[in-house]
């Protein structure tokens, strides 16, 4: 029911509906069937796997979707179609919106209202994390006076927001954030270095929790440069 909750209300809602409204009004008409008709489609399942908790609300909603049958309650159960299995895809976008949720965190903190743009980078980023130009580069910006940094597992992200933020508080969130991170590795240090844990643990357990170690290292990384370019 959790994971059923998470994919319509974050996911479906929160990601796709977002992400498909410049195609409903743009102006190339197959994009916009195409976005309407996958719209449909996966709320059409997500409505037959929430019938069992909710079921009249679910199917209210599914009467009036296009649909075949008389009720909703009669459907049968969605079943995996490996035709609609993009794992690179998924991957790419997962990086895609780490970066989005950092931005979206970081100017939280700041207080940076959703109208204050800033320069940052590729279209729909520039919807979702309210920002205006957009600069992928390899390189570390050759002056980082005045920029404030957001550090996933894939990407380190630079926004000129001086203007708007306190950058001696950025310092002091920087150094928190990267104690908390300091210390959640020491856990996991910890538990890989417990034999009873690595004796009992399913394999797939300890590789996860070794693969949470390598990120938190990578992330440790990127803090600390990050507090050096502030100086």
């Amino acid at each position: 029911a959790a994971r059923i909750y998470d994919f319509a209300w974050s996911e479906f809602c929160d990601w796709y509906i977002e992400l498909t409204k410049s195609r409903l009004s743009g102006e190339d008409q197959a994009a916009k069937e195409q976005a309407q008709q996958v719209l449909c489609y996966v709320l059409t399942d997500i409505l037959k796997m929430l019938h069992p908790f909710m079921p009249f609300l679910s199917e209210e909603i599914w009467q009036a979707l296009p649909h075949d049958g008389d009720f909703l309650m009669l459907q049968d159960w969605p079943v995996v179609q490996e035709a609609f299995q993009f794992p690179e895809d998924a991957e790419a976008m997962e990086k895609i919106m780490a970066a989005i949720k950092g931005i979206r965190a970081r100017r939280a903190e700041m207080n940076v209202v959703p109208s204050r743009k800033a320069e940052l980078g590729i279209p729909f980023i520039q919807r979702l994390a309210f920002t205006t130009d957009v600069t992928i580069t390899s390189d570390v910006p050759a002056d980082l006076n005045g920029l404030v940094s957001v550090v996933t597992a894939d990407a380190k992200l630079y926004i000129p927001l001086a203007e708007l933020v306190d950058l001696a508080a950025e310092r002091k969130r920087l150094s928190k954030e990267l104690e908390k991170k300091k210390k959640y590795l020491g856990g996991i240090e910890k538990k890989l270095s417990n034999e009873k844990f690595l004796a009992k643990a399913p394999e797939d357990v300890i590789q996860r929790e070794r693969d949470n170690m390598a990120k938190a290292q990578k992330e440790i990384q990127q803090l600390e440069s990050s507090l050096a370019d502030l100086g």
